[in-house]
């Protein structure tokens, strides 16, 4: 058996649609490294989230408007998005 120890570090929050608040959760996960950033109510532009740092792999569902938003940092985080 394998003993090693993996640390992720994640954080959840609600942005509230605010695109200062987006904007200070990317600066956020990227000062700490952050490995998955889960949101709710997230800055919608064109009825797409937006803010969210494109060189993530992102994730978001809802209807009309993305409702929720995942974002991945680490390559090591196998994910998938099921609808």
């Amino acid at each position: 058996m394998d003993d090693t120890i993996i640390e992720l570090k994640c954080v959840q929050i609600n942005l509230q649609h605010l695109r200062g608040a987006t904007a200070n959760l990317m600066k956020y996960a990227a000062d700490n490294k952050l490995d998955i950033t889960c949101t709710q109510e997230p800055y919608i532009y064109q009825g797409r989230a937006a803010g969210l740092d494109s060189k993530y792999r992102r994730y978001t569902a809802g209807e009309a408007q993305s409702r929720t938003a995942i974002t991945i940092r680490n390559k090591a985080v196998d994910t998938m998005l099921i609808s």
